[in-house]
């Protein structure tokens, strides 16, 4: 058996196991940066999340505090509803206004457009009583535009 070559071939087999670890090093360390940034990015995501979670939190309080008043309030106004007239309850539905509903507004004083007739009733009807005008007259006072 030849030492020499025997000990050639350690050294080459050692050598060639040796840039095969600096390989693996270097990948290791790759791997290692890549690994340090994801843990760091899942940490600021945890972060925010709870952050998140936190505020979510704070809002469905406020969502159900806000339910629980108009819940009050719509009780409230149920149970108005159903003492109001004697009558003790509720139309689920709101009634159609019906032609027997409507009433016309002839004759009646204070309709919309009628404010001259108000100026005429004002203190003695005279003219000079048209100086404190208070109601427009179809959106002018005296002949101006507003």
């Amino acid at each position: 058996m030849n030492i020499e070559r025997t000990i050639e071939f350690i050294l080459q087999c050692q050598a060639r196991a040796e840039v095969r670890m600096d390989r693996f090093e270097a990948r290791m360390a790759k791997m290692e940066a890549r690994f340090d940034k994801e843990i760091a990015a899942i940490n600021r995501l945890s972060r925010q999340g709870g952050r998140i979670l936190a505020q979510t939190q704070r809002q469905l309080k406020e969502l159900a505090a806000a339910h629980q008043a108009t819940e009050r309030t719509l009780r409230a106004l149920l149970d108005s509803m159903r003492k109001s007239n004697g009558r003790r309850s509720v139309r689920r539905t709101p009634r159609r206004l019906q032609p027997q509903d409507v009433k016309p507004g002839v004759g009646e004083d204070y309709v919309a457009g009628d404010a001259p007739a108000q100026l005429a009733r004002q203190e003695h009807g005279h003219v000079g009583d048209l100086s404190r005008i208070h109601v427009a007259a179809q959106g002018r006072a005296l002949g101006h535009d507003l």
